[in-house]
């Protein structure tokens, strides 16, 4: 397994070098468009928007979405290229079994996508002079957490794909949703909580807005994000094993 894992993650490192030009501008693109929303709110929200947590938590709310998306478009593109392309017969028949590949993928995506991550976070605060709070030992569950139900996701996805082989639509219309559930407060909207992202994002932002440290975030917070996130996981895991199930019975990807 740890070979896996360190073969994936080196094939990802490459990738990301050989096809720069391609990643810079995708990256680009959407921090272009977060400067134009930034820059929208400062400029016509008013002293209430400008003197308020409004800014720092759009900041917020963009890192998060960047974690979100490239976690779960790593997986949900690899599955859609692999099953068009027809390779999952052979990784099917790995060793390791098609489950366990998907998992060891979505770890390894892991390495790049924080390295995005991390130039993304200090070109943002660098361009709106918004600094963030970052506890290490707050974040890194937090962010676990969230990464967690976005395995359930992708995974859930990718047993879709081998089924339905192009699934292009479902999973753009699932990243209006992550939009959605990064944009819309817990507060206001109670059932935001139980959806994928809102509590993360919620918890991520009261640390770094606000400075809470993971001790005195509220613990039904918490046990709620432990439960959601493994709950994800789990539905996504059952999702993936019927979508298996489903396609071996096709003949899609191998035989029983």
């Amino acid at each position: 397994m740890t070979a896996l894992l360190l073969a994936l993650s080196k094939r990802n490192f490459i990738e990301l070098r050989r096809y720069a030009f391609d990643t810079t501008f995708q990256f680009g693109g959407i921090f272009f468009l977060f400067m134009l929303v930034f820059w929208g709110a400062r400029g016509l929200g008013g002293s209430d928007i400008r003197d308020g947590d409004a800014l720092p938590a759009i900041v917020v709310g963009f890192i998060v979405l960047t974690v979100v998306l490239g976690s779960y478009g790593t997986m949900a593109n690899w599955m859609m290229m692999e099953a068009t392309l027809g390779t999952l017969e052979q990784i099917a028949m790995s060793p390791f079994g098609l489950l366990m590949v998907l998992v060891a993928e979505y770890v390894a995506s892991l390495g790049a996508q924080f390295a995005v991550t991390a130039i993304m976070l200090v070109a943002a605060e660098l361009f709106t002079g918004q600094w963030l709070h970052l506890d290490a030992l707050t974040l890194i569950p937090l962010v676990a957490l969230l990464l967690v139900q976005m395995l359930g996701l992708s995974v859930a996805v990718g047993g879709v794909a081998l089924v339905f082989k192009r699934v292009v639509s479902l999973t753009n219309l699932l990243q209006f949703g992550f939009l959605a559930m990064v944009s819309l407060p817990v507060e206001q909207y109670p059932w935001v909580r139980v959806m994928p992202i809102g509590l993360a994002n919620h918890l991520i932002r009261e640390s770094t807005v606000h400075g809470t440290g993971l001790l005195d975030l509220e613990r039904t917070d918490l046990a709620q994000l432990v439960v959601i996130a493994f709950a994800y996981l789990a539905a996504g895991i059952a999702v993936f094993l019927r979508m298996e199930h489903l396609a071996r019975d096709r003949g899609a990807i191998g035989v029983h």
